[in-house]
């Protein structure tokens, strides 16, 4: 009945969101030099010479 095709439809919304989601993020990460750069900031913090030294 109507039940089951409305479930139905709601299952392959949500693969399709899922799959889309996925291809959203593969396109944002794609290539050796993708246009998102990253930068990461490491800091020695507490522990004196033997943190600046692991960090």
């Amino acid at each position: 009945g109507d039940t089951e095709i409305v479930l139905e439809a709601e299952k392959t919304l949500e693969a399709l969101k899922a799959k889309v989601d996925r291809q959203q993020l593969e396109s944002l990460l794609s290539g050796e030099a993708d246009g998102n750069d990253a930068y990461l900031q490491v800091n020695a913090g507490a522990g004196g010479t033997e943190a600046q030294d692991w960090a």
